[in-house]
């Protein structure tokens, strides 16, 4: 991809954990990512990609009073989020408050879980380039892919089928479930919350993770996927790791995040980077394995 350049902060110690990867092969390997600038794309067509939650806010689809009670949360609570002299504790009693709102909006609107399909086949949205083939490598050498989010499970596992034609039977997704009525119409969002201050925390809590860490215990290698600070974190509480690789997605440099990027991730992938150096990476690792089914 032009622009794409690839950082590997510390050689020596980048070479020390690949080797430990590569020698356990995809049998010892599990992969953890972030969804939303990770997986898909920062800029798609010469504009701000969707996230998740913009597929809905964007689409065209709802109410005026939607619309303008979204981007009234927004401008007030993204103010908050992003304010670097509030601690996070402080902050999070008002983010929870933001999804709050915005999920309430969106049962207001009553609309069918199937309209989601609607939405993304409209949305400014498109995984990065190399992601199909990093899935589909995922897949053949079953390598087990946990995708944790902060937007909503159902909408992002639809994305996953608009792109790829399936969800993967390797990829499990923690995130934000809706509940619908009989006649699958949104009417609530189920507990647990999950928001960007604690998605990592509550994705080892999720009732529906139980049984993958149980499957995936055993193997101690990671590769970690992510496009903010926060995203390193995702790692915690996963068992006792091997190695683990902490790959950065830093889709608009400046010289301040860099060096904050420095200090967290192994490698750093610039500029709206392509997939080429994770799918590379994995392909090394799965050369002379025998995968075992997952």
């Amino acid at each position: 991809m032009e622009g794409e350049k690839v950082i590997i902060v510390n050689p020596e110690e980048f070479q020390r954990k690949k080797k430990i990867i590569v020698d356990g092969g995809v049998n010892n390997l599990q992969i953890v990512t972030d969804f939303d600038r990770t997986l898909t794309s920062a800029v798609v067509n010469g504009k701000p990609g969707a996230s998740s939650y913009g597929v809905i806010e964007h689409s065209g689809l709802l109410s005026e009073e939607y619309h303008i009670k979204i981007r009234e949360y927004f401008t007030k609570y993204s103010a908050i989020e992003e304010d670097p002299e509030m601690p996070i504790h402080l902050k999070i009693p008002f983010i929870v408050e933001w999804y709050q709102k915005a999920n309430q909006q969106l049962v207001k609107e009553k609309i069918p879980l199937k309209l989601f399909d609607e939405m993304i086949s409209k949305a400014n949205l498109a995984f990065r380039e190399g992601v199909h083939s990093f899935l589909e490598s995922t897949s053949k050498n079953s390598v087990p892919v946990l995708v944790f989010s902060a937007g909503i499970g159902d909408l992002i596992e639809r994305i996953f089928v608009h792109f790829e034609g399936r969800l993967h039977q390797n990829v499990h997704v923690v995130s934000n479930r809706v509940q619908t009525d009989e006649n699958g119409i949104i009417v609530d969002f189920k507990e647990p919350l999950i928001h960007v201050f604690n998605k990592n925390e509550m994705a080892l809590s999720h009732r529906s993770t139980a049984s993958w860490f149980e499957s995936v215990s055993h193997r101690k290698n990671m590769i970690l996927l992510g496009d903010s600070p926060g995203d390193v974190g995702m790692a915690c509480g996963l068992g006792d790791a091997g190695a683990i690789l902490k790959i950065g997605f830093l889709n608009t440099v400046h010289p301040t995040t860099l060096q904050t990027y420095k200090t967290l991730f192994d490698v750093i992938i610039l500029n709206d980077g392509s997939f080429e150096f994770p799918l590379g990476l994995l392909e090394e690792i799965a050369k002379g394995s025998s995968p075992i089914p997952f």
